[in-house]
């Protein structure tokens, strides 16, 4: 079966992702009855490391449903977290896989900001583990991933079209210059989306567009959106999101409809949307019953979820809250524009701008200001984001592409407004600390090590292997500091 779809990947994906679609995912024949091997992994437990059979450099964590066994076949849920951290996802599926039947695997291989290299590697092995392994329903894989790899999850998606029933995408939305509508007018909605992305995190305005264009497409989805920054969401969140995929299941045919399922999972959307109301929160409550209506129609009575969002939907409070919702994501993006601006001048003038030139033009005491605010939770949380969205840029990309080009005094620049931004975040103090070497400010260098050591685990060997810290070997005052840190440790 993964033979015969092999010629199309490549065209599917082109849909997805950027202009140079990556090779197609390895060609398995598919299993069409249950090969898992009884008793080869214990049940109801989380086996912490599997190496892959199909590739011994990948690894990932495992967890199996206590009901799980060979003579049935079971749906898979990949887990991608894009620092390789397998257990941290998969920790926070494990409930829901137990309750909903699912298996985990969690790669300790993927990564974010990185070629999709590495994932469709781990993503690969996944595969080619759960085909000689386990006993598994090739109709129903799940991809979940967080941040770069929630993107990358969607150009696996429709590459394994037919085989991926769902995406679960936390912290990010499309793949960088992807075209969602023509691949919706060409191919249809082979799989169901459920996004999950806090109020301050930076790809926050970002989600909420998306969904609003997965509406007008009729594309299966559902957003959530939870108070916190940029993080794979909790235990809880990510419960619901394995349920709404078991009602996709049923409402397509992949699973046997679940009466009892259902009425216990609308109760609890109903629920939610009343301890909303409750709480003073009109949007979310209008959010939560225009799902609960949209997702169990046809499944639910869901005559009283209709009513109570028609009557929010006609509220001054909601209409309110959405139009002060709108115009915060405008300003998200045309902030975002500023932003490229500012780093394309921050490229190509001869010297950068001094730090108080580029907080002014940056705007961030006037951010820092509105995001105190308490009197207008909109205006202060998109303050909030807006400042993440400089800090992300300011502290990490850009940096870390001038030092690569040898221009440390560019990537100080911007580490001096990332400071502004959060100050004494102990990886923006390492990485001053580097260019502060590169530029041959040493004792600057040093005191900017002291802050990345307060909080973080600096190592003498570390510091003193560090190519881009070479210049502070012979340095009176680094060598002292490296020789507090080995005795601290040893």
């Amino acid at each position: 079966m993964w033979r015969r779809l092999r010629s199309r990947f490549l065209a599917l994906a082109a849909c997805v992702t950027l202009a140079v679609a990556p090779p197609p995912l390895d060609a398995r024949s598919a299993p069409t009855s249950p090969n898992g091997q009884q008793g080869e992994f214990p049940v109801g437990e989380v086996v912490e490391r599997v190496v892959s059979h199909s590739d011994s450099t990948q690894t990932y964590a495992l967890y199996l449903p206590s009901k799980y066994r060979t003579d049935r076949e079971w749906p898979v849920l990949y887990a991608m977290d894009p620092r390789g951290r397998a257990l941290v996802p998969l920790s926070r599926f494990r409930e829901a896989a137990e309750r909903f039947g699912y298996i985990v695997l969690s790669s300790y291989n993927t990564a974010s900001d990185t070629a999709p290299g590495p994932n469709r590697i781990a993503l690969e092995a996944m595969l080619g583990d759960t085909e000689t392994r386990l006993s598994a329903d090739f109709r129903r894989l799940y991809l979940a991933g967080f941040s770069g790899t929630a993107r990358a999850s969607w150009s696996f998606a429709y590459q394994l079209v037919g085989h991926v029933a769902g995406v679960i995408g936390c912290g990010a939305g499309l793949p960088h210059g992807a075209f969602l509508d023509l691949s919706v007018a060409q191919y249809g909605t082979p799989f169901a989306f459920y996004g999950a992305v806090g109020t301050t995190d930076f790809n926050y305005d970002e989600m909420w567009r998306l969904g609003g264009r997965l509406e007008n497409l009729g594309f299966p989805h559902r957003i959530e959106y939870f108070e916190g920054p940029h993080t794979w969401p909790s235990e809880e969140i990510l419960h619901r999101a394995l349920a709404w995929m078991e009602l996709q299941a049923m409402r397509v045919g992949l699973r046997p409809t679940d009466r009892v399922l259902i009425d216990s999972l609308f109760a609890s959307r109903m629920e939610q949307a009343e301890t909303a109301e409750k709480a003073g929160d009109p949007l979310r409550a209008f959010l939560d019953y225009e799902e609960s209506t949209r997702l169990f129609t046809g499944l639910q009575d869901v005559s009283v979820a209709r009513d109570r969002a028609a009557r929010l939907r006609r509220s001054r409070e909601v209409r309110a809250a959405l139009a002060a919702h709108d115009r915060s994501v405008d300003r998200h993006f045309e902030y975002l524009r500023e932003l490229e601006e500012f780093m394309q001048e921050v490229r190509f003038v001869e010297e950068p701008p001094d730090l108080e030139k580029s907080l002014d033009r940056l705007r961030i005491r006037e951010l820092q200001r509105e995001a105190g605010k308490t009197d207008d939770r909109y205006e202060s949380l998109s303050a909030v984001r807006r400042l993440e969205s400089a800090w992300v840029q300011l502290s990490f990309y850009q940096p870390r592409d001038y030092m690569r080009n040898g221009e440390p005094a560019r990537a100080l620049a911007l580490l001096e407004v990332a400071e502004v931004i959060r100050p004494n975040e102990p990886f923006v103090c390492y990485s001053r600390a580097q260019a502060l070497a590169q530029l041959g400010r040493s004792e600057d260098a040093v005191e900017a090590l002291e802050c990345a050591a307060g909080a973080t685990r600096l190592s003498g060997d570390r510091l003193s292997s560090d190519p881009r810290l070479a210049p502070l070997r012979d340095h009176p005052a680094f060598r002292a500091f490296v020789d507090r840190l080995d005795e601290i440790s040893g």
